[in-house]
């Protein structure tokens, strides 16, 4: 209650957005996630916000905004979660949660733990639904989840939050569509007035999947925050010192989207 009634701290996620839109996509393995989850003793989704906090620290320092320790962004993370006597049925229970992203730590384990310690505190309250629970369920959930999550996170007013992450697990296994298979799915979120970038993840197939949707005019070096992504991962991994198996992840950019 104290992040939510606090201004989003200035930053350039933040000014007047028009309707040209850019979009990239970055791919990682999800081998690399869990690694880092079993070592820490945190979880997956605490890794992929610790990725994004990593990546967006090295695109603020690389635009020459100035970053100090104390820096943080503010992020809403939209969370699946359940009543004690209500067994998950459909994807339909998600409730928003704010989250200072610590920017100016250089640790990359520091900000992971920090990370992890504000969530846990929100895991205690909110009751979440387990990531196993929500690839289980019928159908391809992750679309739903996504939507469901920038429909939350917009009734919350802008002014509290710099930017919407979302994380959904999906099935590790793979998916076919007549007989086509599905090789990936990046989600694509929408933009709130005076937010310029979102970023969605979708764990499937021993692959997370990110989808970064940006305004066109504020962010046009959104190629340079997913290569960001990649090594911030990659910072991440070094800490496990465990020998990658799938190695780099694969970054694919999109130009802009109307």
């Amino acid at each position: 209650l104290r992040t939510a009634a606090r201004p989003a701290p200035a930053s350039p996620l933040n000014p007047e957005i028009g309707k040209a839109r850019r979009f990239a996509m970055v791919e990682l393995p999800l081998s690399d996630f869990k690694r880092v989850k079993d070592y820490h003793e945190t979880t997956v989704n605490d890794v992929v916000l610790a990725v994004v906090t990593g990546a967006l620290r090295e695109w603020l320092l690389m635009r020459g905004e100035p970053v100090r320790t104390s820096t943080t962004l503010r992020a809403m993370v939209p969370l699946s979660v359940s009543n004690e006597d209500d067994a998950l049925r459909s994807p339909n229970h998600v409730a928003p949660f704010v989250v200072d992203l610590p920017v100016g730590e250089p640790s990359p384990v520091v900000r992971l733990q920090r990370i992890a310690y504000s969530l846990r505190g929100h895991r205690e309250v909110g009751n979440p639904v387990p990531a196993l629970d929500i690839a289980g369920v019928a159908g391809f959930a992750p679309p739903t989840l996504h939507a469901l999550g920038a429909r939350t996170a917009t009734e919350a007013p802008s002014r509290v939050y710099n930017l919407m992450v979302t994380n959904v697990p999906g099935p590790q296994m793979p998916l076919f569509a007549a007989g086509a298979a599905l090789v990936g799915s990046y989600p694509v979120l929408p933009l709130s007035r005076g937010q310029a970038l979102a970023i969605g993840a979708t764990s499937y197939n021993a692959g997370v999947f990110l989808g970064l949707n940006a305004d066109r005019d504020a962010i046009g070096d959104l190629d340079v925050l997913a290569a960001e992504l990649v090594g911030a991962s990659d910072l991440l991994s070094d800490t496990v010192r465990v020998s990658r198996t799938r190695g780099r992840g694969s970054l694919r950019a999109a130009g802009p989207r109307r």
